[in-house]
């Protein structure tokens, strides 16, 4: 859930930065931008985290850094893209008269 909350946060940091300009043009090109990186994340890291974790394999450095470090370093990338992203847009939505 870590990765998965992270990922969603740098995708809507993306949306933020369009989301004044162009508001809701454009509904298809942002749903395929939002689902290629879930379907990346859950290919790339779901995937082997269910097949590694209850098998006793041992794993090395780069599967423990990857399966366990890189979820929390993917959310706070995603909470300070998040955090950028929206007060930099709220200024750019008043400008905009999206208010």
């Amino acid at each position: 859930m870590i990765m998965i909350t992270g990922v969603n946060l740098l995708i809507a940091s993306f949306y933020y930065t369009t989301f004044a300009r162009d508001w809701f043009k454009n509904v298809n090109i942002k749903v395929v931008i939002y689902l290629v990186p879930m379907g990346f994340t859950y290919m790339f890291y779901f995937m082997p985290l269910i097949n590694l974790v209850n098998t006793g394999i041992e794993i090395n450095a780069f599967w423990n850094f990857t399966l366990y470090t890189l979820p929390y370093i993917i959310l706070g990338l995603g909470i300070l893209a998040y955090a950028v992203t929206y007060f930099t847009t709220q200024k750019k939505a008043v400008r905009h008269d999206v208010v």
